[in-house]
């Protein structure tokens, strides 16, 4: 079984556990311009194993700009008609329900607490993007962290 996370933001991520909670992939979103290309994004979930999708159910945020709502909330109606096209079956969790199990740590944002609390879990894992980065990517943490609140039994 492979446990699957999806943070559909313009700088999300999708990231694949596998049925013991070791991470077996981790990709940034795949971009074309301002719009997730889904020919790459499906061949992440090709694999001979079952495969389980939980999808980051988008939310409007208070000091979020109308334009990175619309991208967000497109990038999401994007990822789930692929995923109904090549007949996976998903699950969506809205951010405060996965947020609520898995943020268990201290941090001043819950972006904070999602890259810290991916760094515990795994800690021999790279969220970094790029090869100079020194920033951890939160869009990779929170799909780690909601593919793990998936495999923990969590379908809602």
């Amino acid at each position: 079984m492979i446990y699957v996370g999806i943070d559909p933001g313009k700088k999300g991520g999708i990231v694949g556990l596998k049925s013991n909670g070791d991470i077996l992939f981790k990709h940034v979103m795949p971009m074309q311009g301002k719009q997730v290309y889904t020919p790459e994004l499906v061949t992440y979930f090709m694999y001979p194993e079952e495969v389980k999708i939980m999808i980051e159910i988008p939310i409007p945020m208070p000091r979020q700009g109308v334009k990175g709502t619309a991208t967000t909330f497109l990038n999401y109606g994007v990822i789930i008609g692929a995923l109904e096209a090549e007949h996976y079956e998903w699950n969506g969790v809205e951010p405060k329900v996965w947020q609520a199990e898995m943020l268990d740590v201290n941090g001043k944002t819950t972006k904070d607490r999602s890259v810290r609390k991916a760094e515990i879990l795994w800690p021999d894992e790279n969220f970094e993007i790029g090869k100079r980065a020194k920033k951890v990517s939160d869009g990779l943490t929170d799909a780690a962290l909601i593919a793990e609140y998936f495999r923990r039994g969590n379908d809602h």
